[in-house]
């Protein structure tokens, strides 16, 4: 059994023991962690959806997507790609297929300024190689704590996206509001371009997000009175963040229906998808 194939045995081994019991809430997945240690990077990140019992956290969970993330000498994060199972059916093997990533370029201080993500291998149908095709460029305005306060996406040149981060009196990340449409002025970061979809987080004492909500245009997002940013906006989606011990970010559960009670964030909801993500870890810097 070569290492592939004995890592992708240890993994259903260890969520059929995870997952022993069925569940099809939420609720249930809050038992449940990650490994990662006290001094780790980010290593591996997997997408999973239920599989043909159609339950969840059993044995037959289905991996969907994930992503490998590589760093530099530092420690820093530089590329992450996104895989998905390849012919032989089985995840985390030489013949999974990249479907594509995320380049990040870094300032000297280590603060990533600029994402490119590249969706196709070019001319040469290799990945990696100086001839990928960037889907789109995103590049970062930076405040005094080096934290992201705009992001411009461009495509062709042209900028199709406008994303802008909001904060407390903490610095904690508090939201994001992205922009999918310049407005009748033709011109962006002006009161009239068009919100696509909109982000609310909610936070522990330690500033760690445990919950964020989706609002989409797509999805009466503005609510009765037709306006965003107002007590009746309609939620679309949320997510939840389940951390380990050492404060790491360790599970991810997404839900895209508030299930028969009509409330968020209950045992009822109706999940997407979960992520859960391992680390490995940190090289000395």
């Amino acid at each position: 059994m070569n290492k592939y194939r004995f890592t992708s045995f240890c993994i259903a081994w260890i969520l059929s023991i995870l997952f022993i019991h069925s569940a099809t809430n939420i609720a249930m997945a809050a038992e449940t962690t990650s490994p990662s240690t006290s001094k780790s990077l980010r290593q591996k990140e997997v997408k999973y959806v239920s599989g043909p019992d159609k339950a969840w956290f059993t044995s037959d969970d289905q991996i969907y997507h994930y992503f490998i993330c590589e760093y530099d000498s530092k420690g820093q994060m530089i590329l992450k790609k996104r895989l998905i199972t390849g012919p032989d059916k089985t995840p985390f093997t030489q013949d999974d297929v990249v479907e594509e990533y995320e380049a990040y370029t870094l300032d000297e201080n280590g603060n990533t300024t600029k994402t490119t993500l590249f969706d196709k291998p070019g001319n040469d149908n290799i990945w990696f190689s100086k001839d990928d095709v960037a889907r789109y460029v995103e590049n970062y305005e930076l405040n005094t704590d080096k934290q992201k306060t705009k992001a411009t996406r461009t495509a062709s040149g042209n900028t199709i996206r406008v994303i802008n981060y909001s904060y407390n009196d903490k610095g904690w990340n508090t939201g994001d509001s992205e922009y999918c449409a310049a407005g009748n002025d033709g011109t962006w970061s002006t009161k009239d371009d068009v919100l696509d979809k909109y982000h609310k987080y909610e936070f522990d004492s330690a500033g760690n997000i445990l919950k964020s909500s989706e609002f989409h245009a797509n999805h009466n997002g503005k609510g009765n009175d037709n306006t965003w940013f107002t007590d009746d906006d309609v939620v679309f989606a949320i997510k939840k963040h389940l951390y380990g011990t050492n404060g790491q970010l360790e599970k991810e559960l997404k839900a895209i229906g508030c299930g028969p009670d009509g409330a968020w964030f209950t045992d009822d909801d109706v999940l997407q998808y979960y992520t859960l993500i391992y680390y490995t870890p940190a090289r000395n810097r």
